[in-house]
C-alpha cells in the first residue's frame, strides 16, 4: 500500500525509526488510555500513603495501649503489695534492738564489755550507735581499748560513730572503716544502717565558723552550709522514706520548751554544747529519735509530734562511758522498726505524756534583728597526701601522741565538701517508639504529583496482597514507560 493513500504520517519524534502507519484516531485513544493509566496510578500511590501512615499510627497507638496497660498492672501489684504490708500484724514487721551511747572517748573496753553483759541479758542487739567524742582529744586510752582500733579484738556487733574531735573528721570526712565492726560515719549524711534511715553531722559547734557559706566544716567545727546540706539531703530523697535516726554530737537548744511540767525538763547544758542550729536541723528533717552526747548528762524529753509528718520523735542525752551516777547514763537500749514498713495509724499513735514540738523555724525578721557574727577568715592550707592516712595508723596503734600531733596540720585546714552522698537507684524510663510525623496537605499533594516519576513503596511484607500486587503492577508499568521514552 501506498503511505499517501492510508493518510499515514511520520513522527516527528523518531527520526531514526523511519515510517510508522498509525490512524489519527486510534493514537488519540491510546494517548487517552495513558493518561486514564496515569491517573489511576496516581490514586493508587496516594491510597499507598494513606494505608502506610494510618498503619504506622495504628502501631504507635497499640504500643502506647501496651504500655498504659503495664502500667497499670504495675500500680496494680504496688497497690496490692501497700495493702497487704498494711493489713500485716504489728508483729510480723522486723524489729530492730538498738543500743546508743554516749562519748566514748577512747573507753573501749568498759563499752564492749557493757554490750556484750547487756545482750547476755536480755538478747543480741542489732547494732550499736555512739555519739559525742568517740576518740579523746586529751590524755591517753583506755587500757585495752588499742586492740579494739588495730582489730586485734572484734567489736561484739557492728559500731557506727560520730565523733566531735577534728583530727579524725579532718582526715576523713567521708567517713572510714577504723577495723572490722567499727566503722566512722563521716562528716554528715543519711545512711541505711540495718534497714533503718540514720542521718548524722559530726563535729562541734563554733557561732563563729557556724557563719562560714563555702565550706562545711573549719577545724572540726560544722558551718551553715553542712547543715543546710545535710536537710536538703533528707528533703530531695525520690523516695521521700523519712528519718529513723539523727546523731549529732551536740544537743539541741529549746529542749525545755512547750513542757508543762517542770521535773521532765532538761537539766542546765553548757552553751559551748547546746547548738541552735541542731533545733532547726531537727525540727526540719523530723527524725524519730535524735541521740546526742557531749555534756556527760542523760535526759530523755518528754516525746513531742513532728509538725509535718505527724510521727513522735524523741530526743534523748547520753553521758559519757565509764560514767556512774543515774544523772550521767551513758547506754541506752530500745527498739525500733523501719518507717518505711510500718504503717501510717501506727506511726502517728501519740503516747499520753506527748507535747507540741518545741523548735520554731527561724523568721527573717528575727536574723535581722541579731547582730552579724564575726566571720571566720577560710584558708586553704595543703596538706601531705598521705598525712591521713599516717593519722589512722596512729590511731589503730594506739598511739594518741603520734595521732594528735599529725593531726595539728589538719585542725588548721577546712574541709570544703564533708558530704557522704547515698546511692539510689532509680527505674528506668520506658521510651515510646517515635511516631511519624503525618503530612499535610501541601506534602500530600506534592507526593501525588511526583508519584508519576518516583515510586515511594513501602516494604512488601507491610502490604496486603492487593496492595502488593498493584504495586507490582504499578512498578512493571512504570519500567516499560521509562524504555519507550
Amino acid at each position: 500500500l501506498e503511505p499517501t493513500a492510508l493518510g499515514a504520517t511520520r513522527s516527528p519524534f523518531e527520526p531514526l525509526k523511519g515510517w510508522r502507519w498509525e490512524l489519527p484516531g486510534e493514537m488519540a485513544d491510546k494517548t487517552g488510555k495513558q493518561k486514564k493509566a496515569e491517573r489511576y496510578m496516581m490514586m493508587d500511590r496516594a491510597q499507598a500513603i494513606r494505608d502506610d501512615l494510618a498503619k504506622a499510627a495504628r502501631d504507635r497507638a497499640q504500643a502506647e495501649a501496651a504500655l498504659v496497660a503495664k502500667e497499670k498492672a504495675r500500680k496494680r501489684k504496688a497497690a496490692a503489695a501497700a495493702a497487704a504490708a498494711a493489713a500485716a500484724p504489728a508483729a510480723e514487721l522486723r524489729t530492730l534492738k538498738v543500743l546508743a551511747c554516749g562519748d566514748a572517748v577512747g573507753g573501749l573496753s568498759k563499752l564492749f564489755a557493757t554490750v556484750e553483759a547487756q545482750s547476755a541479758k536480755v538478747g543480741a542487739f542489732d547494732v550499736l550507735l555512739c555519739v559525742g567524742s568517740f576518740v579523746p582529744d586529751s590524755g591517753s586510752l583506755e587500757e585495752g581499748a588499742a586492740a579494739f582500733l588495730s582489730g586485734e579484738k572484734r567489736a561484739p556487733l557492728p559500731t557506727y560513730f560520730i565523733d566531735a574531735g577534728s583530727a579524725l573528721l579532718m582526715a576523713f570526712p567521708g567517713g572510714q572503716q577504723l577495723c572490722e565492726n567499727m566503722e566512722f560515719l563521716g562528716g554528715y549524711g543519711v545512711r541505711e544502717i540495718s534497714g533503718l534511715r540514720i542521718a548524722f553531722l559530726s563535729g562541734c559547734y563554733d557561732p563563729v565558723a557556724y557563719g562560714a557559706e563555702d565550706v562545711d566544716f573549719i577545724k572540726g567545727a560544722f558551718t551553715a552550709r553542712a547543715v543546710r546540706e545535710l536537710q536538703r539531703l533528707v528533703a530531695e530523697d525520690p523516695l521521700h522514706r523519712g528519718v529513723d535516726l539523727l546523731l549529732t554530737s551536740c544537743w539541741p537548744a529549746d529542749l525545755g520548751n512547750k513542757i508543762r511540767e517542770e521535773a521532765s525538763g532538761p537539766p542546765q547544758v553548757s552553751e559551748a554544747v547546746c547548738a541552735p542550729p541542731l533545733a532547726e536541723l531537727c525540727l526540719a528533717i523530723e527524725p524519730r529519735y535524735h541521740l546526742f552526747g557531749s555534756a556527760d548528762l542523760f535526759y530523755q524529753r518528754p516525746p513531742f509530734q513532728a509538725p509535718q509528718r505527724g510521727h513522735i520523735c524523741r530526743c534523748i542525752g547520753l553521758g559519757r562511758v565509764g560514767s556512774t551516777s543515774k544523772q550521767r547514763k551513758w547506754m541506752h537500749a530500745f527498739s525500733l522498726s523501719p518507717m518505711v514498713q510500718m504503717r501510717q495509724e501506727d506511726l502517728r499513735q501519740l503516747p499520753p505524756n506527748v507535747t507540741a514540738c518545741p523548735f520554731t523555724r527561724k523568721r527573717a525578721s528575727d536574723s535581722a534583728l541579731e547582730p552579724p557574727a564575726k566571720r571566720q577568715a577560710v584558708e586553704a592550707v595543703e596538706q601531705p597526701e598521705e598525712l591521713p592516712e599516717r593519722v589512722l595508723a596512729a590511731l589503730r596503734a594506739g598511739d594518741l601522741i603520734s595521732f594528735r600531733s599529725l593531726g595539728e596540720p589538719l585542725q588548721r585546714g577546712v574541709v570544703a565538701c564533708g558530704a557522704v552522698l547515698e546511692e539510689i537507684e532509680e527505674p528506668a524510663e520506658v521510651e515510646l517508639p517515635s511516631a511519624p510525623e503525618a503530612p499535610t496537605e501541601e506534602v500530600r499533594e506534592k507526593e501525588e504529583a511526583k508519584a508519576k516519576d518516583k515510586a515511594v513503596a513501602p516494604s512488601l511484607e507491610e502490604l496486603s496482597e492487593t496492595d502488593r500486587l498493584r504495586k507490582e503492577a504499578a512498578e512493571e508499568w512504570l519500567g516499560g514507560e521509562a524504555g519507550t521514552r
